[in-house]
């Protein structure tokens, strides 16, 4: 795995702790209906077989990559939802630290700003190509002014 990850280890160990308060059957379903398996070699020990179980999981995630974060996002939305809002508050707020937001009504959780893997830069030989794009979005951040950084705080 290279480049940097785009949930903290300390949000993950959060909702690995979390899980505590869910079933193994819907760990597992919630993993597996994103086609996430668990990582046959984790070495991770706990007493609680849940939280063990989500971390064989969460190993088999690349936190580098958008298209797992996209997925994994969903999982937790999954597992988390119906919890009660006092029990999930430690790792909602890490997650929303590591540049996520929550939707308080649906559970709907979603980056602020775009993310991208290092991998989707690779094949770029043409730098001009990253200015171009680069001068597109500060002439659309003047033409409307709700994608300026501002936005994204509130």
């Amino acid at each position: 795995m290279s480049g940097r990850e785009l949930i903290s280890r300390s949000t993950r160990g959060l909702f690995r702790d979390l899980m505590t308060g869910s079933t193994i059957g819907e760990i597992g379903t919630a993993f597996q209906d994103e086609g996430f398996a668990p990582n046959p070699d984790c070495t991770y020990e706990d007493t609680s077989v849940r939280r063990t179980l989500t971390q064989e999981y969460l190993e088999a995630v690349d936190w580098t990559d958008i298209t797992h974060i996209d997925r994994i996002l969903r999982v937790f939305e999954r597992l988390v939802a119906g919890f009660d809002p006092d029990f999930s508050r430690r790792f909602l707020n890490s997650l929303r630290r590591d540049g996520y937001i929550i939707d308080e009504d649906t559970g709907h959780i979603t980056a602020i700003g775009p993310q991208f893997s290092l991998s989707s830069l690779r094949n770029l030989t043409d730098p001009s190509a990253i200015r171009q794009q680069l001068a597109r979005i500060q002439r659309a951040i003047v033409d409307d002014p709700a994608l300026g950084p501002v936005s994204w705080i509130s």
